[in-house]
């Protein structure tokens, strides 16, 4: 337990389909695509029949990018995270009776809401006795989070019909009772930078306040995820960092050392084996391993996003396998839109610079 909560710093043919991928890969992407082609051609319009062919089409290739993006890619970030997250709940489990908290903090992209709502997802609602058991509340911050703000989206999470009425204290005592009888194990804290970001001083400390005083009257373990500027904060505010330990920074995958470049390919491997294609794709490509850093910065939500948008232009097209063509489409239409070729990575023009300019993708983000 002691060793878990220690400061923490992470670092145009038809497709042929693999026949892992599934009665919804193989009948769906294949033969629904085959359907939908039947009516390009047609001099008055496709029929009806044509119609729902080309909409079951579109609906099989969503099926295959819900495939590639419905559970996350584990790695060894994702996985230290989620066990630090899990001592922290056995400290309640066990009795635990005073206030215990953890920040975990990276760039947007980095993967801190994908294992937030993870772990909740693991610990689901359940009704028992007449009450509904909350086992893990998972709370997003909205983008204005005065005290008030917070309550609402508190008992808006814990399905309060009356979420929107009364004053600030009034939810926040309402918010404590709920706290005991939903019988609260873990509370999990999203997009917290809101609070450091897009509030002045005194409504900012004023929020963190409200955070504070419902785990210590609690007692039940926060736990906090943010960009960046949640890490100063929390510095600042001593009584919030002494209360949160450990701090977990997920930080992007590089490509420096032998082992972060193992790392980084291993998610491409992920990935590559969610893909419904019998024939290799580009993901395997060594020659590409530098483009999909560059095109991602190392972050598994913008290199998800963009090998789901080159899935959907391979299935359109009705290719064998995802190409660099069409990842270098898929940039430029997601990541970066009209970026210059010099400034594609999958693009022979790319002139090999991080993609951190002002107006670019990841500008301000920092290795």
């Amino acid at each position: 337990m002691n060793d878990l909560l220690d400061e923490v710093e992470i670092q145009a043919t038809e497709p042929t389909l693999k026949p892992e991928a599934g009665k919804a890969a193989k009948d769906d992407v294949a033969r629904l695509l085959g359907m939908a082609r039947a009516g390009f051609g047609a001099k008055k319009g496709p029929s009806n029949g044509v119609r729902r062919a080309q909409m079951d089409a579109s609906v099989a290739r969503q099926r295959a990018i819900a495939a590639l993006t419905a559970d996350p890619i584990k790695h060894p970030m994702h996985n230290t995270c989620m066990a630090t997250i899990a001592a922290l709940h056995a400290w309640r489990k066990v009795g635990g009776k005073t206030a215990r908290g953890m920040l975990v903090t990276g760039l947007t992209g980095s993967g801190k809401s994908t294992i937030a709502k993870g772990y909740a997802g693991d610990y689901p609602p359940y009704d028992e006795d007449e009450r509904t058991v909350i086992p893990v509340l998972y709370v997003e911050l909205p983008s204005q989070p005065t005290s008030k703000v917070i309550a609402e989206a508190f008992l808006n999470a814990m399905g309060d019909p009356y979420a929107e009425r009364g004053g600030a204290e009034q939810k926040l005592h309402r918010i404590r009772h709920l706290l005991t009888a939903c019988s609260v194990e873990l509370v999990i804290i999203d997009e917290f930078q809101h609070i450091t970001d897009n509030l002045d001083a005194r409504n900012r400390d004023i929020a963190a306040d409200t955070l504070k005083n419902l785990m210590n009257n609690s007692c039940v373990p926060f736990v906090f995820l943010g960009g960046p500027s949640c890490g100063g904060y929390f510095v600042k505010n001593q009584q919030l960092n002494r209360r949160c330990t450990p701090k977990i920074s997920l930080r992007p995958f590089g490509l420096v050392t032998e082992e972060e470049g193992e790392i980084f390919q291993s998610m491409l491997k992920s990935l590559e084996e969610r893909l419904p294609f019998e024939k290799e794709s580009a993901l395997m490509d060594l020659d590409l391993i530098e483009p999909l850093w560059f095109a991602s910065f190392g972050l598994i939500g913008h290199l998800t996003q963009l090998v789901a948008a080159a899935l959907d232009i391979a299935l359109d097209a009705k290719a064998p396998t995802l190409s660099r063509q069409h990842l270098n489409r898929a940039f430029a239409e997601t990541i970066y839109v009209g970026c210059p070729d010099t400034r594609n990575p999958f693009h022979k023009k790319f002139n090999n610079r991080p993609l951190t300019e002002a107006l670019e993708p990841f500008f301000g983000f920092e290795q």
